[in-house]
């Protein structure tokens, strides 16, 4: 009798630690998954800041609407052609500082204070 009651606390507690271990599988995939998500967050923006038209053109459509709205709350187009633009709050600031990475000849017609 002895025998058989260590034999069923053993499937017991082997069934707890299996059960246990596929928990930790399950938690280290998932920070595995966000490490990966993460390097690449840090590959993407190591690379937007080295050459930032490179990396815009070599984005999917997506990345490329990220970027914009990073800089840009609001774009006002007429025939196609920008004819106004509203920047980012921390954007804005940085402009009116003279501490800006946007210059207003990047977009010819417009001022900074557009």
């Amino acid at each position: 009798m002895g025998s058989t009651a260590n034999n069923d606390r053993f499937k017991a507690l082997s069934a707890k630690i299996n059960k246990e271990l596929l928990e930790v599988q399950k938690e280290l995939a998932e920070i595995e998954k966000t490490r990966t998500i993460d390097i690449k967050i840090v590959d993407e923006v190591l690379a937007l800041t080295q050459n930032i038209v490179k990396s815009y053109k070599c984005a999917d459509i997506d990345t490329k609407r990220a970027y914009l709205r990073f800089f840009f709350q609001k774009f006002w187009v007429k025939n196609k052609k920008i004819t106004g633009i509203e920047y980012q709050p921390v954007i804005e600031t940085l402009n009116q500082a003279n501490l800006g990475i946007i210059s207003s000849e990047w977009l010819p017609g417009l001022d900074s204070n557009q």
